[in-house]
């Protein structure tokens, strides 16, 4: 009992946490619940990695936390009295219980991510990575976690995994929720969503579903927000938080910064060298604060002499290719989403096909493909089937947070011309 009502105050937290109205410099009067709630996430992972570099950081920021929560208790009051919002909490709480029915750690979770976890729960810093295992991964995700753990009642670890689900719900209720749908069809909208991208086994320590999130929310924003300074900020705090969640953050968030300067009428203008400078920086900040724990020549494992090597390496070109399509058809299937992209990919829906998200659909998809490629062409020919198996799924599983948002409208709107008969966007 005491257990549960552990639970239930930890998800309390949560809720009251990201349920401001005003979300800073980024308020927007017509802004809905859950870009609200989306923003103030992505903000709140910024803010957290600044507090990872402190000792006690997690202490401090726990401080924070419990201020922003007395402060969002009307606004959360007043979200509480809308229907959609009551069933987001319900779907929250159901998936809350689901891990604390079953906590364990997958081997990735427990072998990498969680001595990280401990170390800023015990107050040490990002400098204290040092004595951990793999210390250059990204760390952010593992900061978060800690969080969780440190402001619960009890000393459960799991808590502080309720965010990344939290953040992965909350970025489908985005795309759902400010349409003329009726309830019961966004409902099922979201099911669908959440049944072809759901794997519980992610949740064990895995931080997918964190930069799966990031990309799925800067997709809704791309096409949807007006206002486009505030669409730069955005992706910046996006992708500031995918590089620090994970290496693949890295190169997976550099198609946000080409449709981002893509966008603009004129390429060569101010606000775009304002991005890129920005964007830079970002860049600049993360490399030399890995270099504080190991050499600035290794990035991720690899060495730049063998990065050089692998890619002129044409002798096992063949083969990799051949493996990699194997693996790539083989995730397809563990994912489902992936299997409702390449339909729609092929046969999109009528107004989808004329719509600039195709278009950008078809284009990355292609980089995908083209970046793991890379990737895994650069691992050893002795060990890259393993590496397949065990990591190409996961990684195409960040990736088709691009596409959650193009499956949505594409069902959508089939459903709306085929069985529902409502007006289709």
């Amino acid at each position: 009992m005491i257990e549960i009502l552990n639970i239930i105050l930890s998800s309390f937290i949560i809720f009251l946490l990201f349920n401001t109205k005003r979300v800073f410099f980024l308020y927007d009067e017509n802004q809905d619940i859950f870009k609200n709630i989306n923003i103030n996430i992505i903000i709140f992972f910024n803010i957290a990695l600044f507090f990872s570099f402190i000792n006690n950081g997690v202490k401090f920021f726990s401080y924070f936390i419990f201020f922003i929560c007395l402060l969002n208790l009307a606004s959360f009051l007043k979200n509480i009295k809308n229907y959609l919002y009551i069933s987001f909490i319900i779907i929250n709480f159901v998936l809350f219980m689901k891990i604390s029915s079953d906590p364990s750690l997958a081997w990735d979770g427990l072998g990498n991510w969680y001595p990280k976890v401990y170390n800023f729960f015990l107050g040490f810093s990002f400098f204290d990575l040092i004595e951990t295992p793999r210390p250059s991964y990204p760390h952010l995700g593992a900061f978060i976690w800690s969080i969780g753990w440190y402001i619960s009642i009890l000393d459960y670890e799991y808590l502080g995994r309720f965010i990344y689900i939290f953040f992965y719900i909350s970025s489908l209720f985005l795309i759902i929720y400010k349409n003329s749908d009726s309830d019961l069809k966004k409902f099922a909208l979201f099911f669908i969503l959440l049944i072809i991208s759901f794997d519980i086994n992610l949740f064990k320590g895995y931080q997918e579903y964190l930069i799966f999130s990031l990309f799925n929310i800067f997709i809704y924003f791309y096409y949807n927000e007006k206002n486009q300074k505030r669409l730069s900020i955005v992706s910046l705090l996006i992708i500031n938080s995918a590089v620090w969640f994970k290496d693949e953050g890295l190169i997976y968030s550099l198609p946000i910064v080409i449709m981002i300067l893509l966008k603009k009428q004129k390429f060569l203008c101010l606000e775009n060298l304002y991005f890129v400078s920005i964007y830079i920086l970002i860049l600049f900040f993360k490399f030399f604060m890995i270099s504080k724990l190991l050499p600035f020549s290794e990035l991720g494992g690899f060495s730049y002499e063998k990065v050089l090597n692998e890619i002129f390496n044409f002798s096992s070109f063949k083969m990799d290719f051949i493996l990699i399509i194997y693996h790539f058809i083989l995730s397809f299937f563990k994912y489902p989403i992936w299997m409702f992209v390449i339909i729609f990919l092929i046969l999109p829906e009528s107004k989808i096909k004329t719509n600039k998200i195709y278009k950008n659909s078809v284009l990355l998809f292609i980089y995908l493909f083209l970046i793991n490629f890379m990737i895994f062409h650069l691992q050893d020919n002795k060990i890259l089937e393993w590496q397949l198996s065990t990591a190409l799924d996961r990684l195409n599983l960040i990736f088709s947070g691009y596409f959650v948002y193009f499956v949505y409208l594409n069902f959508r709107n089939y459903s709306s011309k085929y069985f529902l008969n409502e007006k289709s966007s």
